[in-house]
């Protein structure tokens, strides 16, 4: 596996001693190779190619051992939305832009509304539910805030429409 990847390098690119150090690191599976050494707060793998010099994220330096220099305006992006993934094959170049719109066209975004955020925590019947029991029932933002595992702040929001305007 190893003399595949150093035979496609970019030579001269980075030095040798960068793969030696590098490809350990990796835990070579039939999907994602994950990067098994250090990783930042949102799991991407952190590397340093030069001694000396800063980290960098692991997919980045694998992109370039493979592939050469990132175009200043370009990222690295990940096909597979694994952030420990340094597969080289599952590395795309791509602007700010594009990364923002394989986010929204993956559900990524925090922006989506209702069930299309990939962090809600209620569906669309929930949303009638609180509202109904609220209105009808009286019951306190407290009670459904246990009832539905959310802050009673939460509660409030959505009945009265600040949260989940669009049900």
């Amino acid at each position: 596996m190893e003399k595949t990847l150093k035979d496609r390098s970019a030579t001269g690119m980075l030095d040798q001693g960068i793969h030696i150090r590098f490809w350990p690191k990796v835990n070579f599976t039939k999907s994602c190779w994950e990067w098994n050494a250090s990783k930042d707060v949102k799991g991407y793998g952190m590397f340093r190619p030069v001694f000396g010099r800063s980290m960098e994220h692991a997919h980045r330096t694998s992109w370039k051992l493979v592939n050469g220099n990132i175009p200043v305006d370009m990222m690295v992006l990940h096909i597979c939305d694994n952030p420990a993934c340094v597969r080289p094959d599952h590395l795309w170049l791509g602007n700010n832009q594009d990364n923002m719109t394989d986010m929204v066209s993956k559900n990524r975004s925090k922006g989506a509304a209702g069930e299309k955020n990939s962090h809600a925590k209620l569906s669309v019947d929930n949303v009638r539910e609180i509202r109904m029991l609220v209105s009808k029932q009286h019951r306190s933002y407290a009670n459904i805030a246990k009832i539905f595992g959310i802050t009673p702040t939460q509660a409030r929001k959505v009945s009265t429409g600040k949260a989940w305007s669009h049900v």
